[in-house]
């Protein structure tokens, strides 16, 4: 195996302490029972912690309902303090808080939900849920830029840099 060199360091940047209602939209999802669901193509967002918080795929149900694109869930009871990045098109339950930033994608959103669960599940517990007002006030430490802004390409190409480095310590045909 090749040694892999990390050329960007955590260590290198500022960082500061920011409020998720600071650098989120946050909406919570919608209660949909049992009853109100059948088996479909729709990833349906609920507070597991398992599978991405994807509980079940459903149809589009005829009852109202929140869908969002390219957001992280948030547990709020359940696997509390869970939190995943979703590409796709999802329905989200009420046990679940969308953070919605357009600056969002896969790679820096990896860095921010390591973040914040580790965040949360120090705080909170299935018999310790976060409310709407908790979870707009809870603060993660995140990278800066020369604007004392959330370093949204820096959380980027770090994520980047690493994921990289771990596909290149495998045999060339494994990803294949």
């Amino acid at each position: 195996m090749e040694e892999v060199i990390y050329l960007i360091s955590l260590s290198d940047k500022r960082w500061a302490t920011f409020s998720l209602g600071n650098i989120f939209t946050l909406s919570r999802g919608k209660r949909l029972t049992k009853s109100d669901q059948s088996t479909g193509k729709v990833p349906y967002i609920s507070s597991t912690a398992q599978n991405n918080g994807v509980a079940a795929l459903i149809d589009t149900p005829s009852k109202k309902f929140r869908s969002f694109h390219s957001f992280i869930g948030v547990n709020n009871s359940g696997s509390v303090g869970a939190a995943f990045y979703h590409t796709y098109p999802a329905i989200v339950s009420d046990h679940v808080t969308a953070l919605m930033n357009r600056k969002l994608n896969q790679y820096n959103a990896i860095f921010i939900t390591t973040l914040i669960s580790k965040s949360l599940n120090k705080k909170f517990s299935f018999n310790h849920e976060i409310s709407d007002n908790l979870m707009r006030i809870q603060k993660i430490m995140l990278p800066i830029d020369s604007n004392d802004q959330p370093d949204w390409q820096f959380m980027e190409d770090y994520i980047s840099e690493k994921l990289g480095g771990i596909q290149r310590s495998f045999p060339r045909n494994f990803w294949d």
